[in-house]
């Protein structure tokens, strides 16, 4: 488990993260659109959005990588 810091850091470097308590397969990760990259969330259900953490998700301890 990472805290929110390691979290973006997999995020960054291509990967994909998620809290521990989201619905699964639910996570984030950076996509790019026209030129422009951004953090999104990706639900399970596939629809993708803008990702706007809550203080929750940047105190919180339960970040796993997506494998």
């Amino acid at each position: 488990m990472a805290n929110f810091s390691e979290a973006m850091g997999i995020v960054l470097s291509g990967g994909k993260a998620r809290r521990k308590d989201w619905n699964r397969p639910s996570h984030v990760e950076v996509l790019q659109k026209e030129n422009m990259h951004f953090v999104a969330m990706v639900m399970k259900n596939g629809i993708v959005g803008p990702y706007p953490p809550s203080h929750c998700d940047m105190l919180a301890l339960d970040w796993d990588e997506v494998k």
